[in-house]
């Protein structure tokens, strides 16, 4: 039976256990990371592990939404300053927090189809809920650029969400890789920029093109 653990237990373990599996993610990736290693390399008996995760899946799927996280922040940070226009800020923000996501170990994991392996082990609750993020930060990203909440949230999410997914074809799109990602983002702020009245009218007129 795994021992009882304090609360500062609990919370110095679960930091270790993070810290093992930020480590195997880079060195070693999802598949040969067992669970035996992650108890290993955080002290504890394999056990103990499921006091704290389920799987080691979750403990990798935490993992990942840190890195999210971090790279979220930082854009919040960079869309608060209050050096440049709104615009211009974010145009700057989405480009500096591709480059992270460009520079991070997400692009191995998705490109390795492990994210895939993660996601698919999870249950549909936490799936859920990750993809609800998405929405709350686009509302967040909205407030701190002053901008009236445009009703079109999973729209600017899904346009955000096809800018990101470029990081994975860098090569293909060639040495110009960087203007064509600043085009395109630039195009997104004009969209966003330009009044609600627009932006929606855009929208309506290419759902009756498309119909």
């Amino acid at each position: 039976m795994p021992a009882a653990f304090s609360e500062k237990e609990k919370t110095l373990i679960k930091s270790r256990l993070i810290a093992a599996a930020e480590d195997c993610l880079q060195k070693y990736g999802v598949k040969k990371t067992s669970v035996e290693h992650l108890t290993k390399m955080a002290g504890i008996s394999k056990g103990a592990f499921y006091i704290f995760y389920s799987s080691k899946d979750m403990l990798f799927f935490e993992v990942v939404e840190k890195i999210q996280n971090a790279i979220f922040s930082q854009l919040m940070e960079n869309l608060s300053k209050k050096d440049s226009d709104p615009k211009t800020k974010f145009i700057d923000a989405i480009f500096k927090a591709l480059m992270l996501v460009k520079n991070s170990s997400l692009i191995n994991l998705i490109q390795s189809n492990e994210m895939e392996i993660i996601l698919r082990k999870l249950p549909d609750e936490v799936i859920k809920k990750h993809h609800s993020f998405d929405s709350i930060f686009i509302k967040n990203l909205l407030k701190v650029l002053e901008i009236e909440e445009c009703g079109n949230i999973d729209t600017i999410s899904a346009a955000l969400r096809a800018i990101f997914v470029t990081a994975l074809y860098e090569k293909q799109i060639g040495e110009y890789y960087h203007e064509a990602i600043k085009l395109l983002v630039t195009g997104l702020a004009e969209q966003i920029f330009k009044g609600n009245d627009n932006w929606n009218g855009g929208l309506k007129n290419e759902s009756n093109r498309g119909a």
